[in-house]
């Protein structure tokens, strides 16, 4: 009896690891913010780099989690400076859908929670370059995630995504409603 019971037992976690992949992801991003007041802000490129894991529900749909640190920027015309930019470090979860519409084409949808780590601005004016940490950035950001992306070969996908957050960006201004707005363009490369 115990040794049936433990073929079952090595069976069903051989099915269940097959059914997971666990992967690295890499990308860069350009990030802006939308809301009131937000017409003199600029976008910046940041990147972002991190694990995900692919688990598969059905066969055309996969759940894809992930951890995330990111770096975005953002910069602003300002009448006294030359440069005007913003800098914050981010620990983000990725919480996607993954509709596999074809066998190389998917379609990702989901959640996204990212955590404040470091939030800083730079300021440049006559050539001399100052920054300081911003104190009043709230912790958490939340919003949703859409992308697409192809299979180039079954280890390696390639991903396009757009995040659109829907939490104010400063503790101060809640009237101001900044939102986090960023668009990426990465690569998963799948380990198993």
């Amino acid at each position: 009896m115990l040794k049936k019971i433990i073929v079952a037992a090595l069976i069903v976690t051989s099915a269940v690891f097959a059914q997971i992949g666990v992967g690295g992801r890499a990308a860069v991003n350009y990030g802006t913010v939308w809301g009131d007041h937000t017409d003199e802000v600029k976008g910046g490129f940041g990147f972002n780099a991190g694990a995900a894991a692919k688990i598969d529900i059905l066969p055309l749909i996969t759940f894809v989690p992930g951890v995330e640190v990111e770096l975005r920027r953002v910069s602003a015309d300002a009448v006294f400076y030359d440069e005007f930019s913003y800098a914050f470090w981010y620990l983000d979860f990725p919480l996607l859908a993954r509709f596999n519409i074809i066998p190389m084409f998917f379609a990702d949808a989901g959640l996204n929670i990212g955590f404040n780590l470091v939030a800083s601005q730079t300021t440049k004016i006559s050539g001399v370059e100052k920054t300081e940490d911003v104190e009043n950035v709230k912790t958490v950001d939340f919003g949703i995630v859409i992308g697409g992306g192809v299979t180039v070969i079954p280890n390696l996908d390639i991903n396009l995504r757009a995040v659109i957050g829907f939490a104010n960006m400063v503790d101060d201004f809640s009237d101001v409603g900044t939102k986090n707005l960023r668009f990426q363009a990465g690569v998963t490369y799948w380990f198993m």
